[in-house]
């Protein structure tokens, strides 16, 4: 199974880079593979809601209905898509850093 861990710098407080990560509607501003990324049901990234993300593929893009399946605010957000392929869960977590400095 592969997996990918990233972690990124941001000035935004933890809680707003959270709900922006977490707001799949913004999947393609930050993941290079993903096109495009619409909400199909629910409201923001609450719990039962869902994304029809596309990613980049060979040989023609490929669109997967992705779920939330977990939303604990600014700590953790699970997302579930399935195909007949392959399972994909991705986890958004929000953490402040002990370096971070604080706001002015």
């Amino acid at each position: 199974m592969a997996r990918y861990v990233t972690r990124v710098k941001t000035p935004l407080n933890p809680a707003d880079a959270y709900d922006y990560v977490a707001d799949l509607t913004n999947f393609a501003e930050w993941d290079p593979g993903v096109r495009r990324s619409v909400q199909v049901a629910g409201e923001g990234s609450e719990l039962a809601s869902a994304y029809d993300v596309t990613v980049a593929a060979v040989p023609r893009d490929l669109t997967l209905r992705y779920e939330v399946v977990e939303h604990d605010p600014p700590r953790t957000c699970l997302v579930v898509a399935r195909s007949a392929m392959f399972t994909s869960t991705d986890r958004i977590t929000g953490i402040r850093s002990p370096t971070a400095r604080k706001p002015l």
